[in-house]
């Protein structure tokens, strides 16, 4: 059975895809782990990542599909995510160990889905028995604390809130963490809780971003954060541009960059490691 991970915050522009798709590459490249991308945002930014067409592959299933077709005759019905996985085309010799399950613009209407239990269940049913050729699985969400990270949360093992050192993103963290405890509360996961949190796009000299750093780690636990990512060019330009550091052609710079994500999915591979071991 796969680890399962969500990533999320309910502010948006904080980095959440940047940092699933950096994941994604480093677990596979560095760990060899096989790597499931779950893309949960309308904005299908993850699946743009993995060069998927959105307006040329209209009759390729969708995360939506998958919902809707796990929800029949008012009853669950499992395994409907398998049809939808697609493979990773970028060209490493690791991405035969990436996979994703592609979202479209229309995915904004998950939304309208009846709000009871069964609705918040959905994703997990879809998700169940599909995951055997797979070690992790990310689920990329919207910037929303609605039905879509709901569903996510329901299925996953560990929740990792994405922040930036700013009053907004401080006020992201904590709607997201409210809501992640009804969840955990209320939806049937009671081991449910937040792993921990990365802190992006931060500038070092900057006595703002020291101050909501400080703060945003004192009220989270200084044991909780994973990591700090600069604010940088380089790194705001491949944000841009949907592509992860691992795909850099200039070796110093990949190095360089890759620096600043690797302690993350060190702690990814350990945990999914761990929950492995524990289950065997």
């Amino acid at each position: 059975m796969a680890y399962r991970l969500t990533v999320c915050n309910n502010k948006g522009g904080v980095g959440k895809t940047n940092l699933v798709i950096q994941l994604a590459a480093l677990l596979a490249m560095d760990h060899g782990l096989r790597v499931r991308v779950v893309d949960l945002d309308p904005q299908a930014d993850s699946s743009a990542a993995f060069n998927f067409e959105i307006n040329g592959e209209e009759d390729v299933p969708s995360v939506l599909d998958v919902i809707e077709e796990a929800y029949v005759r008012q009853r669950l019905v499992t395994g409907t995510a398998a049809r939808a996985v697609r493979p990773c085309t970028w060209d490493v010799p690791w991405a035969d160990k990436i996979s994703y399950i592609p979202a479209r613009f229309d995915l904004e209407e998950a939304n309208h889905i009846a709000p009871n239990r069964d609705a918040f269940l959905r994703l997990r049913a879809a998700m169940t028995e599909t995951d055997g050729d797979v070690d992790v699985i990310l689920y990329d969400c919207p910037p929303s604390l609605g039905v879509l990270p709901q569903m996510a949360w329901a299925d996953s093992d560990d929740v990792l809130l994405v922040t930036q050192p700013s009053f907004r993103s401080w006020r992201g963290m904590r709607r997201t963490r409210a809501q992640l405890l009804y969840v955990r509360d209320n939806l049937l996961v009671p081991d449910l809780d937040f792993c921990g949190f990365v802190v992006t796009a931060f500038r070092e000299q900057t006595k703002n971003h020291q101050h909501w750093r400080e703060r945003i780690t004192t009220e989270f636990g200084e044991d909780k954060l994973w990591g700090t990512v600069p604010l940088r060019a380089h790194i705001a330009r491949l944000d841009d541009q949907l592509k992860p550091v691992a795909l850099l052609e200039d070796n110093a710079e990949r190095d360089a960059l890759i620096g600043h994500y690797r302690p993350i999915a060190n702690r990814v591979h350990h945990l999914a490691t761990t929950i492995v071991t524990q289950e065997i």
